[in-house]
Parts: structure tokens; sequence; C-alpha cells
């Protein structure tokens, strides 16, 4: 069968999925491409507090900027240097792409993913051929694929996101506001420093603070960041479920939780339930004695 034999075969459906397979190898490669650009020109004319630092260390300025932008968006947890991103904690700019690398190629994927669907949909000409399969990837989603989510679904991903990561910082930051491993940096390389440990925490392992010197509460509300860390994806999945089995998988009979509800009802059951257990309780316990301690 020739190619247009198999698009009039499988329809709309088969050449969004085409699409799609572009789309998504195109955002995997542009992402990592879009790391080295940003940072190798900026490690050839850094000062020289960073330049000495990987001469020191025998690491070459490009293939740090290539394994920099491979580890954040790969979710490796590896640096080429032995303090992990501590001697860096002060320069703006890669904190920011290496922030924005680890939220893209993480929890933040799904969200990024539809943002560039949706994008190109609107940048597009009406009359193109690509408007009916990328209107196709936008009415359903989860038809073509797992971590590609409805409108609702996708905004509430991102509001969950948002406000863990916000917390998060607020709690580096005020935790530690007079402990000299975070009090030592000024107060706009300090919040970025802040936003990076966050985001790192939960995708890359890398850390622009010395874990062991933060106040335990940061250590242990860090911890429990990544315990929870998949839930705000698997929330998702299950609020935008379009399978005929009404689930990914198998749940007692009286389950409370109806996937065929409302995004915003079914989230809130959701929240109910999880505040039933007890380990929420025991944390927030435990959080507050850490705190006074």
């Amino acid at each position: 069968m020739t190619t247009q034999d198999w698009e009039e075969l499988g329809g709309i459906e088969y050449r969004s999925l085409k699409l799609l397979l572009k789309i998504i190898l195109g955002y995997f490669c542009g992402l990592h491409l879009l790391g080295v650009i940003c940072l190798a020109p900026w490690i050839h004319t850094a000062p020289a507090k960073y330049t000495n630092y990987l001469e020191v260390q025998a690491q070459d300025k490009t293939w740090w900027a290539i394994y920099s932008a491979q580890t954040m968006v790969n979710n490796l947890g590896f640096t080429l240097t032995p303090d992990s991103m501590l001697h860096f904690a002060d320069a703006t700019w890669p904190m920011l792409i290496m922030t924005f690398l680890a939220y893209a190629g993480n929890t933040f994927y799904p969200i990024f993913l539809r943002l560039a669907i949706w994008t190109m949909h609107k940048c597009l000409p009406r009359k193109s051929s690509l408007q009916e399969p990328l209107r196709f990837l936008l009415d359903h989603p989860r038809q073509c694929y797992t971590l590609l989510f409805p409108s609702a679904p996708t905004w509430i991903l991102f509001g969950i996101l948002f406000a863990l990561n916000f917390a998060d910082v607020l709690l580096i930051i005020l935790l530690d506001l007079h402990n000299p491993a975070v009090a030592s940096l000024a107060p706009g390389p300090r919040v970025l420093a802040s936003i990076f440990q966050s985001a790192s925490a939960r995708h890359t392992g890398t850390a622009t603070f010395n874990l062991t010197d933060v106040n335990p509460a940061v250590q242990f509300s860090l911890l429990v960041m990544m315990y929870i860390s998949i839930f705000p994806i698997a929330m998702s999945v299950r609020m935008s479920n379009t399978y005929e089995e009404q689930s990914l998988g198998r749940y007692d009979a009286d389950s409370e939780i109806n996937d065929q509800q409302g995004s915003t009802s079914y989230l809130m059951k959701h929240m109910r339930n999880q505040l039933s257990f007890d380990l929420w309780y025991i944390f927030l316990g435990t959080f507050c004695i850490c705190i006074a301690e």
C-alpha cells in the first residue's frame, strides 16, 4: 500500500498520530538543542569564577554545556562537577535555562506539549493540511497519547504543579532565612537557586545548596515532594480517561472514584480520599516538629 492508501484507510486519527510522532521527536530533540545553544555561549564568555572551576576539574566548556543540558532534560541526576551545581548557584542564566529544561522534560511535559500543539494550530494558515490533525489532537488527546490531556485537566495539572513548586520555593527561602548555607547568596540569586532546587529535587537530582546544611524541615519537605511527584500526572491520566473499561487498572468495585465525572468533581473526591490517609497527618506533625526544632 502507498502512503496515500494508508492515510485514506487510517483516516484523521492515523494522520494525527503521524503528526504527533514528529512533534514529540521535535520537542525532545529541540529541548536538548535549546539547552546547548543557551549554555554553550554562556560558559565560553562566563566570568573566570566558573571557567576556572571547570579547568580545575579538567572539563571542557562545550562538553559541560552539552552534558548539563541533557542531564536536566533526561532526569539523570549527574553532573560533571563534584559539587553538583553549588558552584553555579549565583549564575542567573544557567539557573533559568536549566530550571526550564527540568520542568519541560518532566512533570510539565504534558502542559508544554499541548501548548506546542495549540500554538501550531493557531499560527498555521487555516487552509493548511495540518490544521485538521492538530484540531483532532486538541479535541481527542487521550485517543492518541497517554500524556496528552484535554484542556481542563491540563489547566488543573498546571495549577497543582505551580502550587507545589511555589510552596517548595517559599519553604526554602523562609525556613533558611538566616541560614548561611542559603542566606550567603544575594536575594535575587537566592530565589533563582531556590526555584532550581525545587525543580531538581523531584526531577534531576542536582542541587544548588548543600542539603545537609539546610533546615531539617526543608529536607523533610523535599523528601515528601519527591514522594508525591507522580501524583499530579497520575491524577490527570485517570481524570482524562477515555477507555471503555473506565480505568487504566483494576480497582475495588466499591471505590468512590468515578472517572466519568467532571474534572473538578473527580479532583475533589481524589483529594478527600487522600486526606483520609493517616500518612498525611503524620507528615504534617513531623513537619511542624522539624520547624520548631
